[in-house]
């Protein structure tokens, strides 16, 4: 069994291994703190590495900043960034964001391309110097040259876009897929998008899956997540549910919300998994904390049902509003219902008014029929022909009837036989049973109509050959 001396000293040398700057391969810790006292920059920035990530030794910032100063004053490049990290996030020192730019520069001059990516991010966010896309670009193409994934990555955005630079499409793609083919997730993810999508590369569903899966096996959430919708649907895969539920739980594990809805339903319906409806509440519930509209209104379902959880309309009008007050139309319509049915909150016909107004005006079919009725028979609100009219009017087929009612009757409209007998047949068209019968009716009023003026018409004709 290794001792915790003999333990320390093996991650210290893992880490010597993983850093492509170290040059000197130390065989104990101790052996390279002795050097970094004697003032070798080199075994400095090594101890700052070993104590900022706990690697040999008991992890501590402070002490960690220390030794990177030490280097980074000495002018070795790769203290100098990691120097400039530590003020960049506040580690072992304050925050301070200018200080953080000094660093990167100095280290981004001497040709560093970790440093050279970390300055262009500075200029292009506008972090501790002013916002500078133009030199965001130059500090990111001098890092691209020598192959740095991330600013293959970040420079192929401006192209795509043309930001500061022409659009070039074709370059974008080159430098996503330089970046993607060294394994950097973004990149890859990115590409799977634009082939998914088509728009400025030949759609191939093919490999856009391809893309996502690399991303995907790397524990990138969007790139499972994208690649969950993939096998649910059938896009460039045989579709398979099952996998699909895999990548939508991978996802959902590392907290992202979509997914977690997504697998809510399929334990909900019991697709690609057992159907398991307390399984479908937690991941609800998980997508719901973070602000999810669409796991919020479902969850709310789950309560006034009583499926998954106990039945709770208390619960489902709380989920309801939250989803309503991001202005999800559904929620707004099912939330104006329980004020007006007195479903876990008391009867309140001004606020049910209010949320079917809030939802009618994004289109819900069934929000609009109910302004109309409402406003036609004066409840919760004073009574408005015309505005029940307007209402109707934008709403489904079903309320076609209603339409036609008023066009007979010159309610809220001026009468129109025509625009009646037209709404009237389209409502009959879609099956609705009393406007079949007013058709009826007024065919019927109309055939009278017609079979008496005949029946004068005849009389006179009579009366005045006789």
């Amino acid at each position: 069994m290794k001792t915790e001396s003999e333990q320390m000293n093996e991650e210290f040398h893992k880490m010597l291994a993983e850093d492509k700057y170290v040059k000197v391969d130390y065989h104990s810790v101790e052996a390279c703190e002795e050097a970094a006292k004697q003032g070798v920059a080199e075994a400095q920035h090594i101890m700052g590495k070993a104590y900022h990530f706990g690697r040999g030794v008991v992890q501590n910032y402070e002490i960690a900043v220390q030794w990177y100063e030490k280097a980074a004053i000495q002018g070795l490049a790769p203290a100098q960034n990691n120097f400039a990290l530590c003020y960049d996030n506040g580690f072992g020192v304050e925050q301070d964001s200018e200080k953080a730019v000094y660093w990167y520069e100095k280290a981004a001059i001497q040709g560093l391309a970790l440093a050279q990516s970390n300055f262009a991010l500075c200029y292009g966010n506008g972090f501790g110097v002013e916002q500078d896309d133009e030199k965001a670009v130059e500090w990111y193409e001098r890092a691209a040259k020598q192959g740095f994934a991330l600013s293959q990555r970040n420079l192929a955005g401006y192209y795509l876009e043309g930001k500061v630079v022409a659009k070039n499409h074709e370059k974008a793609i080159q430098l996503y897929e330089k970046a993607a083919e060294q394994g950097e997730q973004r990149a890859q993810y990115r590409l799977g998008i634009l082939y998914e999508e088509g728009k400025v590369v030949e759609q191939d569903h093919e490999k856009a899956v391809y893309w996502y899966k690399e991303a995907a096996d790397q524990g990138y959430a969007f790139s499972q997540c994208n690649l969950g919708d993939c096998y649910r649907n059938g896009t460039g895969v045989e579709q398979d549910h099952e996998k699909a539920a895999y990548w939508y739980k991978e996802a959902a594990d590392q907290g992202y919300d979509h997914s977690q809805y997504v697998l809510a339903i399929y334990y909900r319906e019991g697709t690609g998994v057992e159907q398991d409806y307390e399984k479908a509440v937690y991941w609800l519930k998980e997508a719901a904390d973070q602000g999810y509209d669409l796991s919020q209104y479902v969850l709310a379902i789950c309560y006034k049902e009583g499926t998954g959880v106990e039945q709770d309309y208390e619960k489902a009008v709380y989920w309801y509003k939250k989803a309503a007050d991001q202005g999800y139309a559904i929620a707004q319509c099912h939330l104006a219902w329980c004020y007006e049915c007195a479903k876990g909150v008391e009867k309140d016909d001004e606020k049910a008014f209010y949320w079917y107004e809030k939802a009618a005006k994004q289109g819900d079919d069934f929000s609009q029929n109910k302004l109309a009725s409402w406003y036609r028979i004066s409840k919760g609100v004073e009574q408005n022909d015309e505005k029940a009219f307007y209402c109707y009017e934008q709403s489904d087929d079903y309320v076609q009837y209603n339409m036609g009612d008023y066009y007979v009757n010159g309610i809220g409209v001026e009468q129109d036989h025509k625009k009646a007998l037209y709404q009237l047949k389209e409502a009959a068209k879609q099956g609705n049973e009393d406007a079949k019968k007013q058709l009826r009716k007024y065919i019927l009023h109309k055939v009278i109509g017609y079979s008496i003026l005949i029946i004068v018409l005849l009389i006179i004709f009579i009366d005045l050959i006789t």
